[in-house]
């Protein structure tokens, strides 16, 4: 798999699964102490935690993630992530409509959100 960094989130890889005009499917991989500072996007969010834990703030409370528990970010809503926990948490997440931030370059992406997003999410080897 072809991983690359998210901006401003510290210790996290992302892997793009997939994205259409109206959903994106990120892969993460948060190592001990990664975490996101706090962000708003448009597109709703939910994620599934596949192993470890990871602690997402939303609107300011704290909601610990552990394996086959799913989270929910509505639109437009202040939230941070991190992981606290002894081993790598494991993520997928789901973005309603087509997450622009989330673009790499890869087969699923349009050349013109490429040129706009690959100075914010360079790809790493």
């Amino acid at each position: 798999m072809e991983y690359w960094s998210l901006g401003k989130h510290t210790g996290v890889s992302a892997k793009l699964l997939g994205a259409d005009k109206n959903m994106t499917v990120l892969y993460t991989i948060w190592v001990l102490c990664a975490k996101a500072p706090e962000h708003i996007h448009p597109h709703e969010q939910m994620g599934l935690c596949l192993g470890g834990k990871a602690i997402f703030t939303i609107d300011g409370e704290d909601h610990t993630m552990k394996p086959g528990q799913l989270n929910h970010v509505s639109g437009n809503v202040p939230h941070a992530e991190r992981n606290d926990g002894a081993e790598p948490a494991l993520l997928v997440d789901f973005f309603s409509r087509f997450a622009k931030t989330c673009c790499t370059g890869s087969m699923f992406c349009a050349s013109s959100c490429l040129a706009e997003n690959s100075a914010i999410f360079p790809m790493n080897g």
